[in-house]
């Protein structure tokens, strides 16, 4: 799917981080999936074609959680 759409730059992976290694992890309610899809849609110029690719179902779903790891103090 990255070579047709462009994902992510030639060479380059998305970040993986392993779910224990993770900050936070918040599974959306109904409410908030819908509100989240809303605005991601609002930018059709940046979404349309993903949604093409993988269907507006699937594009919704991979949307479902927000996963967050720690920042890094600046100090060390």
């Amino acid at each position: 799917m990255n070579e047709e759409i462009g994902l992510w730059f030639p060479g380059s992976r998305p970040p993986v981080t392993p779910v224990d290694a993770l900050a936070a992890l918040v599974t959306c309610d109904e409410d908030l999936r819908a509100r989240k899809h809303a605005a991601l849609r609002a930018y059709a110029g940046q979404t349309d074609r993903l949604v093409e690719v993988v269907g507006e179902e699937h594009f919704a779903q991979w949307w479902d959680e927000e996963a967050f790891v720690a920042g890094h103090d600046d100090d060390g």
